[in-house]
């Protein structure tokens, strides 16, 4: 069994480097399983190539590294899709340049991979918090995201923890280039493979720890999250079902949104900043599903967070 690691990376030497070396104390039956890192650098002048020279020094995996000059996270990310499959990949993880991984992490993918006869199996990402973080983010949890029993069919994944059958990604660009800059590319790919029949199914012991930097635990983040998250599915939905009657449906939807966020607002002014925020988010949200209708986006990717 072949199976490829894909990093898509940009501007983040630091945690690039610790990403790789938590790879190389990943716990891999080498008898059955052929393992390969491919890193993509987007950056146009390779700031992550002197990372990956001196990772190639004592790894325990073949190495890849390639730039891709053309800007946004669809591109690099199916860049590294290219390198995986021209090698003869059966399965293809994804993992961001923001993140370690524990050393069962790839093993528990190809134990519920296997057992649940899965297309796609999808693994839980946990905030590490950077110093400086405001405590009322780290209360507000707005950086935990829902876990369940391994085994269970969820709808989507994310590529900051998945693993992939490669028979999913034999298109030109998996990864749509509408999302380069502005993200939500992956929910769109799930969302297709969801509706052509493949199964999704959740790995919980499958940990990866994401970095959390204090640039991103601000008001101004979180809502900007909310809403690009608005605009980024309105976008999805109309490459998916471009039809007039839906995108009149997702306007009501995202009225209503801000209506009740709107209404949250009020009561969550005696419960603390953090609430007030969650708040926010919800009318962001709606904003975002709102606008995004009429073709408003945000380039998220056109600001690096991190080192």
């Amino acid at each position: 069994m072949r199976v490829a690691i894909c990093i898509a990376t940009c501007q983040r030497p630091r945690w690039l480097a610790a990403l790789l070396s938590s790879l190389g104390q990943l716990w891999i039956d080498e008898a059955s399983t052929e393992l390969r890192v491919i890193v993509v650098d987007n950056d146009h002048d390779g700031t992550a190539g002197e990372v990956v020279t001196a990772a190639r020094v004592g790894f325990r995996w073949p190495l890849s590294y390639e730039i891709e000059a053309q800007k946004g996270i669809s591109f690099a990310r199916n860049r590294a899709v290219r390198l995986a499959l021209a090698w003869g990949a059966d399965l293809v993880a994804f993992l961001d340049d923001d993140e370690t991984a524990c050393p069962g992490w790839l093993t528990e993918l190809l134990a519920v991979s296997r057992q649940y006869q899965a297309d796609v199996v999808a693994g839980p990402v946990v905030p590490a918090y950077e110093p400086g973080v405001a405590e009322w983010a780290v209360r507000g949890k707005f950086f935990e995201r829902p876990r369940h029993s391994t085994g269970t069919l969820v709808k989507y994944a994310i590529t900051a923890n998945c693993l992939i059958s490669a028979r999913l990604l034999h298109s030109a660009q998996p990864f749509h280039p509408a999302f380069a800059l502005g993200g939500g590319g992956d929910t769109h790919f799930f969302r297709q493979a969801q509706v052509k029949g493949a199964r999704i199914v959740w790995a919980d012991a499958a940990l990866v720890y994401e970095r959390v930097p204090a640039s991103r635990a601000t008001v101004r983040w979180l809502l900007a999250r909310a809403y690009r998250g608005g605009t980024s599915f309105v976008l999805s939905e109309r490459l998916l079902h471009a039809t007039q009657k839906r995108m009149v449906l997702r306007m009501c939807t995202g009225a209503l949104r801000g209506v009740q966020g709107i209404g949250l607002l009020l009561p969550s002014l005696f419960l603390g900043k953090a609430e007030i925020v969650r708040a926010l988010q919800v009318v962001c949200v709606g904003a975002g599903l709102l606008t995004g209708t009429l073709g408003a986006s945000y380039r998220e990717y056109t600001v690096i967070h991190g080192e």
